[in-house]
């Protein structure tokens, strides 16, 4: 409906949850998001309209939610000129808005996005509303677990504090609990491989597979050990990921953190551990000719043994002078134990796989059964490899 002024008629509809969080949908097909809304029809009211567009768009009814607040007065915005269509009659020009403020009293799993036929939105998510949004991530899609929710995370494209934020590299030894702290991912400013003066100089949101690849390419050796060890190099280099004697860390140079450039020698660093305060930006390692195709075989095959199903890698480190987290896992009677969805896997005792609707909750009881287990039989405490946030 669009006035003599040229302005079409909108309700915008803010849905609020009991933590005072904020409904935010994404575009069908389309990386946009945005607060549900749409037009007010000839004849109708605001109100009726709101509760249309509330089905329509979202597959909520009058009677799950409450309706706190309205805006009082037209809110209005012009579109740009070259968005004018001046062929078409009557001539829209921009659109006025009443808004809602809605609480959601009902289950959210009474939001429903394919109700009709004409669908709006893919996917929604609860956002914090004094944070700009700059990302949602799904992490039951993103982690390689394949658990998780949906949750605003902030792309960092600078060097600064953001103490407060928890980084994620590409989810692979991940597991989201139900309300994670402030979550961030470099962007892409970080996402760079360049050589000079025989140093490697790797931006620190570039993945595993990528350097691999590139290294492969230049003839540059001791990067084999990347081959089928997901992640992005900033996570590795923290966690001093590899396996056995192969070590990251072996040909590490320096990083770059907040406070500028660390060399190796000044990071105190053991097996599978580091003690890097802060978030690492850059990557430098020494660089040697001669990649070797067989040793990167030799990878391959040693980590042919994983499970195929869902999961965080490895769940727990090996501790030092002693059995395997793995072989002490299968010795207290663990190897393809289940809870729910979760289980500890049949091929390999220490990877906690997602039989398929596997859930945080049910992650976390095998967890801390194994670590009890362990500890009663054989006096170990076990470590967490796989990152709990």
């Amino acid at each position: 409906m669009i006035d003599n002024e040229g302005y079409r008629a909108n309700v915008g509809i803010v849905i609020t949850n009991d933590k005072h969080q904020v409904l935010l949908a994404k575009r069908y097909k389309q990386n946009s998001w945005q607060l549900p809304q749409g037009g007010i029809d000839q004849g109708e009211s605001d109100v009726e309209a709101l509760l249309r567009e509330l089905n329509e768009e979202v597959g909520l009814e009058p009677h799950h939610v409450d309706v706190i607040a309205k805006t009082p007065k037209w809110l209005r915005y012009d579109l740009p000129e070259y968005h004018v269509r001046r062929s078409q009659k009557p001539i829209c020009v921009g659109q006025k808005q009443v808004w809602f403020l809605l609480r959601l009293t009902a289950s959210e799993d009474k939001i429903k996005l394919d109700t009709h036929s004409d669908i709006e939105f893919d996917e929604w998510a609860w956002v914090d509303y004094w944070n700009p949004i700059e990302k949602v991530i799904d992490f039951k899609k993103y982690t390689s677990i394949h658990i998780g929710g949906k949750h605003s995370v902030k792309v960092i494209n600078e060097i600064g504090d953001f103490k407060k934020y928890t980084i994620l590299g590409r989810g692979n030894n991940l597991l989201i609990s139900n309300n994670p702290k402030p979550l961030a991912i470099l962007g892409e400013e970080f996402d760079y491989i360049l050589q000079k003066n025989r140093k490697l100089i790797v931006g620190a949101a570039v993945s595993s597979g990528k350097l691999l690849t590139y290294c492969k390419k230049n003839n540059i050796a001791n990067f084999e050990l990347l081959a089928k060890l997901p992640g992005n190099m900033g996570g590795l280099v923290k966690m001093n990921a590899g396996l056995k004697q192969w070590e990251i860390f072996n040909h590490l140079h320096s990083i770059k953190t907040q406070n500028g450039d660390i060399l190796k020698e000044n990071i105190p660093h053991t097996y599978r551990h580091t003690q890097i305060d802060g978030i690492i930006y850059e990557i430098t390692f020494d660089i040697e000719s001669g990649y070797c195709k067989d040793q990167q075989k030799t990878f391959n095959t040693m980590r042919d043994n994983q499970p195929s199903l869902p999961s965080a890698g490895s769940c727990f480190k090996n501790p030092k002078d002693t059995h395997s987290a793995g072989y002490m896992i299968e010795k207290a009677g663990l190897k393809g134990y289940t809870i729910g969805g979760m289980a500890f896997s049949s091929e390999h005792a220490n990877f906690l796989v997602n039989m398929g609707d596997g859930t945080y909750d049910e992650a976390i009881k095998l967890i801390k059964l194994a670590k009890q287990k362990v500890l009663e039989q054989f006096n170990i405490n076990l470590e967490l490899e796989i990152i709990i946030i």
